[in-house]
């Protein structure tokens, strides 16, 4: 726990650094992309995700996660929500020295039809979010686990038909994740705490007066087996975020929920605390099955936010295979 602490507290220092230069830099709402759910499991859990483990969502949300991958997986998300369509790829592997992931995520927007001086000619525009991830996982002493995640961030424009003859590129720059997470037991009841610096780099915020995606997530969860006198192979869990921006004076909670049978069937439940105009508030739900422990896709459906309110409700579908 010493070490956790430890973790927490140069976590801590590092945001206070960056917070501290935070006003003296643009800022934009272009990289905001990187702050939508990646992941069915992680959207219907409210995004409460510091302190979840053991899978490739690990490096979307904290990269400490990817500690307790035993073997290799893939896995590939789909979006779709009035924000655009996203589709995110990743592979991650267990080794001697640690877990590796690496992962793609691709959010398009249609950007609306050109038409050329003669009105015959015309193309279709496409704004395009990437992000570019690398990352890494390790535990230290047993129950200390550390990750650190690497990203190519770029936002441009496409067109298809008679276009421009290049694409405009609004910026391309880099961004990093730290986390840490601690495992143990309470009352004999296994319990996670998580932290994580996510979405943290200097060429995020191109101009001024926009809204910066770094975010402090500080979290914990819980697992809990029903007696079996009351049901067979039944587990429930819980898990509890707190997240805050430079911006913001006060930390906004996540939480959620998950029931789990014979490890193949999935319930759960999750509400994000945010802002009247955010896209991601609100209630979420949604529901997974695994298939001979090698293939799990999960659902999950959000029922607030700006989406929800334009006659959209952001749904989220995945397929992970592990092998």
């Amino acid at each position: 726990m010493k070490r956790f602490r430890c973790v927490v507290k140069a976590a801590a220092l590092c945001w206070l650094a960056l917070a501290a230069d935070a006003r003296a830099q643009a800022s934009s709402d272009a990289a905001l992309f990187l702050l939508l759910p990646v992941g069915a499991r992680a959207a219907s859990l409210g995004t409460a995700m510091v302190a979840q483990r053991g899978n490739g969502d690990a490096m979307w949300w904290n990269p400490a996660g990817l500690a307790a991958v035993t073997g290799r997986e893939t896995s590939l998300n789909h979006s779709q929500s009035l924000m655009g369509t996203g589709d995110a790829l990743s592979l991650v592997s267990r080794t001697r020295v640690g877990a590796f992931g690496i992962g793609a995520n691709l959010l398009q927007n249609d950007g609306g039809e050109l038409t050329g001086e003669d009105t015959l000619s015309s193309g279709n525009l496409y704004r395009r979010s990437i992000a570019l991830v690398g990352s890494y996982g390790v535990t230290l002493g047993g129950h200390l686990h550390v990750g650190a995640a690497w990203k190519y961030v770029q936002v441009r424009f496409d067109c298809s038909g008679e276009c421009p003859p290049n694409p405009t590129v609004l910026f391309s720059t880099a961004a990093f994740d730290l986390g840490g997470q601690f495992t143990g037991r309470l009352w004999n009841v296994p319990v996670v705490v998580g932290v994580a610096l996510r979405n943290v780099g200097t060429g995020l915020t191109p101009e001024e007066d926009g809204a910066d995606p770094a975010r402090l997530h500080v979290g914990a969860s819980a697992q809990y087996k029903i007696p079996d006198r009351l049901t067979q192979d039944a587990v429930v869990s819980g898990t509890l975020d707190l997240v805050m921006g430079r911006a913001d004076d006060r930390p906004l909670p996540r939480v959620g929920a998950e029931l789990a049978w014979a490890d193949g069937v999935f319930l759960r439940g999750g509400y994000i605390v945010e802002a009247m105009d955010s896209e991601s508030g609100g209630a979420s739900l949604g529901i997974g099955f695994r298939v001979r422990r090698r293939l799990q896709v999960d659902f999950s459906r959000n029922f607030s936010g700006l989406s929800a309110d334009a006659g959209q409700p952001p749904v989220q579908l995945a397929l992970r295979v592990t092998f």
